[in-house]
């Protein structure tokens, strides 16, 4: 490996190092440099700005953070097998759900994205402070509701990930809480193929919490959850 090759290696390893914060650390969160607005990132690309689905010419916002570059709106591709929640123009602002079954047969998301894994959600929640703090960072500044009048809803989404509250379950919880789908199910992540293949893992937000908390769901039972892409 020659002088230049070694510091290009380098240097982009002090890159993504330093883009991933670590709550344990002790060093106070910094959105300017986990997630800044200007600059490019390691695609060479803006480290926010739009893309095409060349599939039906929608066009969607991404933001970059940390090590990573995610949709900054819910996938909205319109397949058989997925829906919208109680309004169709829902899925204009929110993006259409879609069943696990769909993210396992492949090819949800635009040519060069990918349904994240669960690891891959760890390492975004990682970057904006850890599971106890994360949501408030990418919680979007206006739409969620408060559980009790008064009470914080919204986040600050310094990061342009602009979370909407868009619950799977009843209309009665709309504007409360909101299930992102990951791409791994339990068998996974390590347990008994034969008990547990049929759970998959998601990702919560709620209007009452700072926090991103994590659940798994049966296949069958699961319903259909919003998701968010990210860069290959």
């Amino acid at each position: 490996m020659n002088r230049k090759t070694l510091f290009l290696v380098v240097l982009s390893a002090a890159f993504f190092s330093a883009c991933i914060f670590d709550s344990e650390d002790g060093e106070e969160w910094n959105a300017a440099k986990v997630c800044p607005e200007t600059g490019h990132n390691a695609y060479n690309m803006p480290n926010r700005g739009t893309f095409t689905d060349v599939r039906d010419g929608q066009v969607y916002r991404y933001t970059t953070i940390g090590n990573q570059v995610w949709m900054a709106q819910n996938l909205n591709y319109d397949i058989e097998g997925s829906s919208c929640l109680f309004q169709e123009d829902n899925c204009a602002e929110k993006g259409r759900h879609y069943p696990f079954g769909l993210v396992m047969d492949g090819g949800l998301c635009p040519k060069g994205w990918h349904v994240p894994s669960l690891d891959e959600w760890d390492n975004l929640v990682k970057s904006v402070g850890g599971p106890n703090v994360g949501a408030i960072h990418l919680k979007s500044t206006s739409g969620w509701l408060p559980l009790n009048p008064g009470e914080k809803s919204n986040g600050n989404d310094e990061c342009g990930f602009s979370a909407l509250p868009v619950s799977r379950e009843k209309a009665v919880h709309q504007g409360y809480d909101t299930y992102f789908m990951t791409s791994t199910d339990k068998c996974d992540a390590g347990s008994d193929c034969e008990n547990y293949s049929q759970y998959f893992y998601a990702k919560r937000m709620e209007s009452k919490s700072d926090s991103i908390t994590q659940n798994y769901y049966l296949v069958q039972y699961g319903e259909n959850q919003a998701i968010r892409c990210v860069m290959d």
